[in-house]
């Protein structure tokens, strides 16, 4: 009966797509949004079905025996819903239904060619899930297991009385929340792509488009942001290795979108603003989108290896073709509206806030081209009769990293500065008095720590000028507001923020980006790794920790046996704590074993145990520690920088009501060379 339902509705979705896009290009918007939230009804329906079965243990559904079982935790049973290839599918195009009705409903006061664009854009892409689910043994979520009969060598349905089990790897909390979060920026990154669409058919890529577009693009962003943040914790406690992000193929796929997401959105700055950039905006747009089908390809395909990526079927073919088709329509599109995407100002001038945000979008799309090359090279040296060689870390982390990455960071440190225009000779003191002081800060904490790589001194510098320029900015601003409303301290501060919330905004989640390239740094070329041989009661010193084995001893889970090692670690000042990795087996994959890791995490540093082995008498274990510098401050970074991004939608706009001349209260005497100097500026105007 589930496989039944779940089949009819996915043919009806093809069906309620395929009226949805008919209604479209007739112009009944009416009907294609009735549509659009028909097909979210059915995929809801096929969603519920699909989950029914899961919780049920009916293992007669193929899907249901590859990736669940009796004895898997309630928790891990709604991740099996997204752990397998179809389940996923679904889960992605339930997704897209939801925000696309959302969106088309949000649309009904526009033009009626915006509409149908839109609203014919996400028919075909609805439609084509729901065909690929249908149609695609591969992808189909409610199709029957089957075994072939020794004796006739038929295939025939069977229901096992137990299922496979989730993979051991898969079994963690991160599960239940990593792959969803880059499901939702996949399907927000379809939405925009709908809207662009629609706009560029239209003609009317005016202030409100851009808002919407913006707003959209922006919660696409955070997140398949907050998604790639997830992965990256997930593979650092849960693979035993002592890393975050390894550039695998699957991991790339979703950083892709995300670079070009984040292009798109300098790019609308400067659209809002001057009204150029309007054509490679639109074109961003539909690359982030294709890029999330790119991805999807990479990881479902078989033609990359790797220990994310599904087995080789025929969804990758598929799923290329409909690739290629939207890439060429989308080209068609730009290409015949290119009048539509001409820049409202004719003047060949470019300003220096224009000239920023370009370069910012263009460094972007460097560390795209080149993640993308490194990924696709086997690829590539295939397709040459040429062996298939895999690029090696240190091309990503030599290019898109140091280089690009660096350069993009020192870009985001000047962007303050470069707002200030022809008044920008009034920084050049403070800043290079801060500057030279934090350059001797660095050069000293380079010193004690004996730091001669040039990479991580370039790094520190522009980590502390950008922290620098975003305080004296804001400091001088609060200056001023202080001097010329005689405001408080802290209310002029908080004035300045609300006063303008974009500008600060940006500022923070560019100091989470210094934060993110300084744990990045920090934890990657100046940790410590080494293997620990234990004897029972035996201590190691380990850099500045003194590590004592406990013992051994045995858990057992409700699918899994574990052996867990107790280490008790000493800090120089006397405090102690008892760190317990452990080494799983599951029940359905005795085999492999599964780390879960131990640690003791810090902003300066972060202790990570790894129980790695020992002899079959238990007289002693091996334990793997590292010691990661600074890598905290990767996920501090990741939060400001999220919270900057969403500042200006939380915070309430602060518009002061217009002073009386009587009632303006006698400013305080300035005090300090930087108020003096924001009054000075002050009466000039005036």
């Amino acid at each position: 009966m589930t496989s039944e339902l779940g089949n009819y509705c996915l043919a009806a979705a093809i069906l309620a797509s395929a009226g949805a896009l008919v209604a479209a290009v007739a112009g009944r918007v009416g009907a294609a949004r009735a549509l659009v939230a028909a097909v979210l009804a059915l995929f809801t329906l096929s969603s519920a079905a699909l989950l029914a079965a899961i919780l049920g243990d009916q293992f007669d559904l193929a899907y249901v025996a590859h990736y669940s079982e009796r004895a898997l935790p309630i928790g891990y049973k709604l991740a099996a819903f997204w752990a397998g290839q179809a389940g996923s599918l679904l889960l992605w195009a339930w997704m897209i239904a939801a925000l696309g009705t959302v969106a088309v409903f949000t649309l009904r006061k526009t033009s009626v060619a915006q509409q149908a664009g839109a609203c014919g854009t996400l028919a075909v892409i609805l439609g084509f899930f729901a065909a690929l689910m249908l149609f695609v043994s591969d992808a189909n979520p409610f199709a029957p297991l089957l075994v072939e009969d020794p004796a006739t060598h038929e295939m025939i349905a069977t229901a096992p009385p137990d299922g496979h089990g989730l993979n051991p790897m898969l079994q963690d909390p991160a599960m239940m929340a990593h792959p969803p979060m880059l499901f939702l920026g996949y399907a927000g990154l379809a939405i925009t792509f709908a809207l662009m669409v629609g706009g560029v058919l239209a003609g009317q890529l005016g202030s409100e488009w851009l808002t919407r577009v913006r707003r959209w693009t922006l919660a696409s962003w955070v997140l398949l942001g907050a998604g790639i943040l997830l992965g990256m914790w997930w593979a650092y406690v849960e693979l035993g290795w002592g890393g975050y992000w390894a550039w695998d193929p699957v991991e790339n796929a979703s950083l892709l979108p995300w670079l070009t997401a984040t292009a798109v959105l300098h790019t609308l700055v400067v659209q809002r603003s001057r009204g150029r950039f309007k054509g490679a905006g639109a074109a961003l747009i539909a690359l982030a989108f294709l890029l999330t089908l790119f991805g999807t390809w990479l990881t479902r395909s078989g033609a990359i290896q790797s220990v994310h990526s599904f087995a080789k079927s025929e969804v990758g073919a598929v799923l290329m073709a409909f690739l290629l088709l939207t890439a060429a329509a989308a080209a068609v599109l730009l290409l015949a509206r290119r009048k539509v995407l001409r820049p409202e100002r004719d003047d060949a001038s470019w300003t220096v806030h224009e000239w920023t945000f370009f370069s910012a979008a263009g460094l972007l799309m460097l560390m795209t081209l080149f993640t993308a090359l490194g990924t696709i090279r086997p690829l590539l040296g295939e397709a040459m009769d040429e062996a298939r060689v895999s690029v090696a870390p240190e091309f990503y982390n030599r290019y898109v990293a140091e280089l690009f990455g660096l350069l993009l960071v020192a870009l985001m440190a000047l962007a303050p500065l470069l707002t200030y225009g022809k008044k920008l000779a009034s920084w050049v003191g403070p800043v290079l008095a801060l500057g030279g002081a934090g350059a001797v800060v660095v050069i000293a904490v380079a010193s004690v720590l004996d730091l001669r790589n040039v990479f991580a001194a370039v790094a520190a510098v522009i980590a502390v000028g950008a922290v620098l320029v975003i305080a004296i900015d804001f400091v001088r601003s609060a200056a001023a507001r202080r001097v010329r409303l005689g405001e408080g301290l802290w209310l002029a501060g908080a004035r300045t923020i609300l006063a303008d919330r974009r500008r600060y905004g940006a500022q923070v989640a560019h100091l989470g980006a210094a934060m993110i390239m300084a744990g990045i740094v920090g934890s990657s070329l100046f940790g410590t790794e080494q293997v620990v041989r234990f004897a029972e009661g035996q201590a190691v010193e380990v850099g500045r920790y003194t590590l004592t084995f406990q013992g051994l001893s045995d858990l057992r889970g409700s699918n899994y046996g574990a052996t867990e090692a107790a280490v008790e670690v000493a800090w120089p000042g006397g405090r102690t704590q008892v760190l317990r990795p452990e080494q799983r087996r599951y029940d359905k994959s005795p085999d492999m074993v599964s780390h879960e890791i131990a640690l003791a995490t810090g902003l300066r540093e972060d202790l990570y145990l790894a129980l790695a082995g020992g002899d079959e008498k238990g007289e002693f274990v091996f334990v793997k520690v590292l010691i990661k510098p600074l890598l905290l401050w990767i996920w501090i970074g990741g939060i400001v920088l999220t919270l900057g991004t969403l500042v200006p939608r939380l915070l309430p706009a602060w518009r002061a009501a217009p002073v009386p001349a009587a009632a303006v209260v006698k400013p305080p005497k300035p005090r300090g060379r930087v108020a003096r100097g924001r009054v000075l500026e002050m009466e000039k105007k005036r």
